[in-house]
């Protein structure tokens, strides 16, 4: 198969795009708050609730994804990000 015959197959199929809309829009999402936040506090959100967002997104595409360790872990994560946005 040819580069652009591979690029074609690429871009008319859903299964990539949509991943792939979402991960940009992610990205220019944290590039925007890193602009208009205090860098100290939006940089660990960030970074830290992207194992929220990626436990949430496997949960929603049927992983099995209810182990009570990682649970918990979101759950520390959850509280510790709220906690920073409060103090």
């Amino acid at each position: 198969m040819r580069p652009s015959q591979q690029w074609t197959a690429l871009l008319t199929n859903w299964r990539y795009l949509v991943p792939l809309a979402l991960n940009l829009c992610g990205s220019a999402a944290f590039v925007k708050t890193l602009q208009e936040a205090d860098l100290a506090l939006a940089s660990p959100m960030v970074n830290s609730l992207t194992l929220a967002v990626t436990w949430l997104t496997g949960w929603l595409l049927g992983e099995n994804v209810t182990d009570a360790r990682t649970t918990t872990g979101i759950l520390l994560v959850g509280a510790g990000s709220f906690l920073c946005m409060t103090a």
